[in-house]
C-alpha cells in the first residue's frame, strides 16, 4: 500500500461479478467500435458481432468454440450455456506464451484467406463522436425501458436486489449506453427504493402490496361472528387428546371474529388433525345456517390433495382459485383452510385476501416462517404475523419418535441449528463423505441394503437437482442390477428452466436450440396453440424459428407471448420405475409432484399404476413432463413424511437454517445426513436465506411515506407521518387496529334498490307495457367492462346491466404480448383466410393491422 505495508486482497467480489465484468466489457467495446465507424450486429450467445462478416467465417476462425462444441458432440450433451462453460474448462490449455504476435500474424492472416475474410473498412462518416438531443432522449428512453424491464425480472423472485443485479440483466444484451449512464439511471429510478443498509433495492409496488395485504388483515379484524361460544368449545375440548398448542388453535379458531387468522406451527405440530377438529366443531357446533362450507387451498397441486384427502374437503392450488370466476353469489359461511402458507408469495397471499374479503369466507393461514418461503418475491405469512394477525401457536412436535431425533428437531424449531447439527452429529448421524462419487454410491448402497417395503418408507433428499439426479441414476444401477428394473425404453423428458424468470422468456438470448416452448395459452394471430410443444429450430435476432411435432415451422417474437420454457433431454425410463409427473394436466388428470410405478412397456406405450392401485397408459412418443420420484429435492420434500430419511448436504447455496431444519424434520424413527464438508454445514446452516419482509428491509432507519405507497396500491391512505419508520415489529401479544370494511352491495340487493327507486309503471291499456328498469349510473361495472364503457352501455345506450354484462368485454393492448387482444376475439371464424398450419394469412393480418394501433373496422361475417 501508500503506507509501505503489505496487505492481502479479498477477490471475493470480483469472483462473484466476473460474468457481469465481462458484459460490461462487451458492451463498451461495442460501443467503441461503433465510435469508430464499424456496424455491429447482435448475437443471442456472443452479445455482438461486427457486421461484415459470415457465420461461418466467424465460427470457422474461432478454433475454442469448435474445440467446446466436439467437446460436448463427444459427451452427448446439448449445447446450452452450462454444458458450454463446463466443456470450456475441460478443453482449455496453457496458453503458449513464447510466440511473439508479429511471428502469429502471418498465421492470422493465412487462416483468413482460407476462409475469403474481406475486413469491414469503417465508414467514418458514421463515427460516433457526439450525440445530438433528439438522440440523447432516445438512449434515456432505451435506458428507461431496460430498467423498467430489468426491476421487473428481479423483483419477479425477490423484494431485495442489488444494483449489479440489475446492471447484469441490462448489460446481458448490447445496449447504445455505457455502465455510467446506467448506474445513474439506477440511482435515479423512482420505483426503487434503498434497504437501510444502503446495500440493496426494493420496489414501491413491493412495499405497497405489502401494506395493502396488511390493510386486508387489518379490515377484518371483528368483521364475523364467532363459530360458536368460548364454554362450548372448552367443554367440547376438554376430554380430547391434544397438546396445548392444538387446544389453543381450534378454540381460536371457534371463538374468534377476525375474518384472517393465522396458524403457526413447527414441523411435525399435528397440525392437520387439529384441522380435523376444527371441521368437527363448525359442522357440530356452528351457530349458522347453513351449515359452515370448508375449503381447503395450497400453493402445490400435491399439497392440496393431501390436505384434501386428510381432511375429506374440497381442495384446490390457490393459483386455481385465484383464476377461477367469482360466483355473483358467493355462498355464505365459508371457511378457507390455507396450508403451507408460508411457500405463498406476496402476490398470491394479496390476490386471495382481497378474494376472500370479496367473497366473505374466513380465512385459517397454516405454515411455519422457519421453514422454507416462497420461490416468488415476498414473506406474507411472516409480514402478517409482524404486523399483529390473531395467531395460535403449535409449538410441540409429535413426528420423531426417538428421543434424540426429538431433541435436535426441537432444538432447530427453536432457532438453535447449529445445537441441533452438533447433537446429530455426536450421534453418528452425521457422517463426512467429501467425495461426490464416493457419497452418491455410499447412498444408494444404503438405500439398496433395504428390503422393498422399508423403501417405500424413505425418503431422500438433495438440496441440489444435480445431486438429485446423481444420487438417481446411482440407485437406478443398482435396481437394475438386483433386477428390481426391468426392461427400458427412451423417452424425451421437458425439465422447466426454472432459473429463468418470465421476464427473462422475452429475450432470445436466454434461448438455446433444442429448448422446447409451451404457451401457456393460445395466441391464434401467431398460430400457437395452449400446451402444445414447439422446438426451437435457430434463433435469428429478436425472432425464434420453432416447429411443431408435426414438422409445421413458425417464425414468432418471444415477446408477443406468455409462455413455459423447458429443456429437451432423453431419459430412461424402465419397468418398476417410480415417477412423478411435473407438471398440471386437468384434462389427462395429472397433478404436479403425482406418484406413479411403470408395471409394463409396450413399443410406445407404458402402463402405470397410480395411488390406490388405479392403472392407466402413457404415449411414450409425445414429450413428456415427467421425473423420477426417487429423491426430493428439500424443497418439494417439504409437508412430506417418513419413517426414515437419507439427506444428501453438498457446499452449496441451498444450504440454510431453513433447509437443514425442513431436511432433519422429515423424519419420524430415523435419519442420516451424508456431508462433503461437516464444518461448512454446520457454519451455513445457522444463516437464514428465508425471504424478507419489504417493511423488515426498510427498517430502522428508512423513512417512508406510507400514505404514498397506499395511494399506489389503490387503497386508502394509513395515517402515519412521513418522519416515523414503517410499522414496528409486533409481539404476539400486540393486536392492530381495527379498521372498518364496506362491502359493495350484491348484484341482486343492488336491483332491488334501484326497482325501489324507480317502482314499475302501469299504462292505459291496451298496449299493457311495463317500465321493469331505468338507465342509472349506480350500478356498478363488472371486472371485464371498463367504467368508461360500462357508462356508455347503461346510461347513455340505455342497454341493461345483465345484457351488457353478458354480451361485451373491453378490450385492450396486452402489456406483456403488447398485442390487441382484439385479435383473440374478432379472429375466431373459421371462413378468415389461414395456412395450413392455422395462422392468419399475410394479407389478413396487414387488413386488420390498424387494431394495434387502437383503430377498428370490421368486415362482414367477422
Amino acid at each position: 500500500g501508500p503506507d509501505g505495508k503489505w496487505r492481502s486482497i479479498d477477490n471475493k467480489t470480483f469472483y462473484q461479478n466476473k460474468m457481469l465484468l465481462g458484459q460490461i466489457y462487451r458492451n463498451e467495446l461495442a460501443l467503441e467500435c461503433r465510435k469508430l465507424g464499424y456496424e455491429i450486429e447482435l448475437h443471442p450467445q456472443e452479445l455482438f458481432e461486427i457486421k461484415g462478416y459470415t457465420r461461418e467465417q466467424i465460427e470457422g476462425f474461432s478454433k475454442r468454440h469448435e474445440q467446446i462444441k466436439d467437446k460436448l458432440i463427444e459427451m452427448g450433451a446439448q449445447l446450452t450455456t452450462e454444458n458450454k462453460a463446463w466443456a470450456w474448462r475441460k478443453t482449455r490449455a496453457k496458453k503458449n506464451h513464447e510466440i511473439r504476435r508479429e511471428e502469429k500474424l502471418p498465421y492470422w492472416q493465412e487462416e483468413a484467406d482460407l476462409y475469403g475474410i474481406t475486413h469491414p473498412i469503417p465508414v467514418h462518416g458514421q463515427a460516433v463522436e457526439s450525440t445530438s438531443k433528439e438522440q440523447d432522449e432516445q438512449i434515456a428512453a432505451e435506458i428507461k425501458l431496460a430498467v423498467d424491464a430489468a426491476i421487473e425480472h428481479c423483483s419477479e423472485r425477490q423484494v431485495a436486489f442489488t444494483g449489479e443485479d440489475i446492471e447484469k440483466f441490462v448489460t446481458a444484451e448490447v445496449k447504445p449506453f455505457n455502465i455510467s449512464q446506467l448506474e445513474q439511471a439506477i440511482a435515479q429510478h423512482p420505483e426503487l427504493i434503498k434497504t437501510y443498509d444502503e446495500r440493496q433495492y426494493t420496489t414501491q409496488a413491493a412495499l405497497a402490496r405489502e401494506l395493502a395485504t396488511i390493510k386486508l388483515m387489518q379490515q377484518g379484524k371483528g368483521l364475523c361472528s364467532a363459530i360458536t361460544l368460548a364454554e362450548t368449545i372448552h367443554n367440547y375440548l376438554a376430554d380430547k387428546k391434544l397438546t396445548s398448542g392444538q387446544r389453543s388453535a381450534i378454540a381460536l379458531t371457534a371463538t374468534t371474529n377476525d375474518q384472517f387468522i393465522a396458524w403457526q406451527g413447527v414441523a411435525g405440530a399435528g397440525k392437520t388433525y387439529a384441522l380435523n377438529a376444527v371441521k368437527q366443531v363448525a359442522t357440530a357446533l356452528g351457530q349458522v345456517a347453513p351449515e359452515y362450507i370448508i375449503k381447503g387451498f395450497a400453493p402445490s397441486a400435491e399439497a392440496a390433495k393431501v390436505l384434501g384427502e386428510e381432511l375429506g374437503i374440497e381442495a384446490n392450488t390457490v393459483a386455481r382459485l385465484l383464476v377461477s370466476k367469482q360466483s355473483e353469489q358467493p355462498p355464505p359461511n365459508q371457511i378457507w383452510i390455507v396450508d403451507e402458507a408460508g411457500l405463498l408469495s406476496a402476490k398470491n397471499a394479496h390476490a386471495l385476501l382481497e378474494r376472500a374479503t370479496q367473497e366473505g369466507a374466513r380465512v385459517i393461514l397454516v405454515g411455519d416462517t422457519r421453514q422454507l418461503s416462497a420461490i416468488e418475491a415476498g414473506n406474507p405469512f411472516k409480514s402478517l404475523q409482524s404486523a399483529g394477525i390473531t395467531t395460535a401457536y403449535l409449538d410441540e412436535s409429535l413426528r420423531q419418535k426417538p428421543p434424540d431425533l426429538q431433541k435436535a428437531v426441537g432444538l432447530a424449531a427453536n432457532g438453535q441449528i447449529g445445537k441441533a447439527l452438533s447433537h446429530l452429529h455426536q450421534l453418528e448421524r452425521i457422517e463426512e463423505v467429501a467425495d461426490a462419487e464416493e457419497r452418491t454410491a455410499k447412498m444408494a448402497a444404503d438405500y439398496i441394503k433395504l428390503p422393498p417395503k422399508e423403501r417405500q418408507q424413505t425418503l431422500i433428499v438433495a438440496g441440489t437437482h444435480t445431486e438429485r439426479c446423481a444420487i438417481t441414476e446411482e440407485i437406478r444401477t443398482a435396481l437394475k442390477e438386483e433386477g428390481t428394473l426391468g426392461y427400458g425404453v427412451k423417452v424425451t423428458q421437458l425439465r422447466a428452466k426454472q432459473n429463468l424468470t418470465a421476464v427473462q422468456t422475452r429475450y432470445t438470448h436466454n434461448y438455446n436450440v433444442g429448448d422446447v416452448v409451451v404457451p401457456v395459452r393460445d395466441y391464434k394471430r401467431l398460430g400457437l396453440h395452449k400446451a402444445l410443444a414447439y422446438k426451437v429450430e435457430a434463433l435469428e435476432g429478436d425472432k425464434l424459428h420453432l416447429s411443431d411435432l408435426a414438422g409445421n415451422q413458425l417464425v414468432v417474437d418471444p415477446m408477443k407471448f406468455r409462455k413455459t420454457l423447458y429443456n429437451q433431454e432423453n431419459i430412461d425410463i424402465a419397468v418398476g420405475d417410480r415417477l412423478r409427473w411435473t407438471r398440471n394436466d386437468k384434462e389427462l388428470g395429472r397433478r404436479n409432484g403425482q406418484e406413479f410405478t411403470v408395471i409394463g412397456i409396450e413399443g410406445q406405450t407404458a402402463t402405470v399404476e397410480l395411488e390406490g392401485g388405479k392403472t392407466g397408459t402413457i404415449d411414450l412418443y409425445q414429450p413428456l413432463h415427467l421425473d423420477y420420484a426417487l429423491v426430493a429435492t428439500t424443497y418439494s420434500s417439504q409437508g412430506k413424511t417418513a419413517d426414515r430419511v437419507l439427506v444428501s448436504s453438498t457446499c452449496d447455496a441451498t444450504v440454510s437454517s431453513e433447509s437443514v431444519y425442513v431436511a432433519i424434520s422429515r423424519a419420524k424413527y430415523d435419519l442420516k445426513i451424508y456431508a462433503e464438508n461437516v464444518d461448512f454445514l454446520l457454519e451455513q446452516a445457522q444463516e437464514s436465506k428465508a425471504q424478507k419482509t419489504v417493511l423488515e428491509l426498510l427498517q430502522p432507519s428508512s423513512k417512508v411515506q406510507v400514505a404514498a405507497a397506499e395511494a399506489r396500491a389503490g387503497a386508502s391512505s394509513v395515517e402515519q407521518a412521513a418522519d416515523v419508520p414503517i410499522t414496528p415489529k409486533l409481539s404476539r401479544k400486540d393486536s392492530a387496529p381495527v379498521i372498518s370494511i364496506e362491502r359493495p352491495l350484491k348484484r341482486q340487493n343492488q336491483k332491488a334498490a334501484l326497482l325501489a327507486q324507480n317502482p314499475i309503471v302501469k299504462r292505459e291499456p291496451p298496449k299493457q307495457l311495463e317500465v321493469f328498469w331505468q338507465p342509472t349510473s349506480a350500478e356498478e361495472a363488472p371486472s371485464h367492462i371498463e367504467v368508461k364503457h360500462w357508462q356508455e352501455l347503461i346510461k347513455d345506450s340505455a342497454i341493461h346491466p345483465d345484457i351488457a354484462a353478458a354480451n361485451f368485454r373491453s378490450l385492450q393492448m396486452g402489456s406483456i404480448e403488447q398485442e390487441h387482444e382484439a385479435w383473440e376475439y374478432l379472429m375466431y371464424s373459421d371462413k378468415l383466410e389461414r395456412t395450413n398450419i392455422g395462422q392468419l394469412t399475410t394479407g389478413m393480418l396487414k387488413r386488420y393491422a390498424h387494431i394495434d394501433a387502437g383503430g377498428w373496422w370490421c368486415n362482414s361475417g367477422v
